[in-house]
């Protein structure tokens, strides 16, 4: 018999700007490459996280919800 595996391995990194973002991405991949002597099947997936707004959205009076039903009221259209 034999298991079958997966490690997942997640650092979590902040970078001021995308050129940053790439010296972080050149390191890992380094020690991917170094990984893949061992492991040839390893890979790397990156993606942007984003964090939580500064400030709360806030919706208008109009699309809060009040509970009350609005009557319905019919448009006519005037024939030429």
């Amino acid at each position: 018999m034999t298991l079958k595996l997966r490690i997942d391995i997640s650092v979590e990194i902040e970078a001021a700007d995308f050129i940053e973002a790439a010296a972080h991405q050149g390191a890992f991949q380094l020690h991917l490459d170094a990984l893949q002597i061992d492991y040839p099947q390893a890979s790397m997936t990156i993606r942007e996280r984003r964090g939580p707004r500064l400030t709360p959205v806030k919706r208008s009076e109009k699309l809060r919800r009040s509970g009350m039903i609005q009557p319905y009221a019919e448009r006519r259209r005037e024939t030429p």
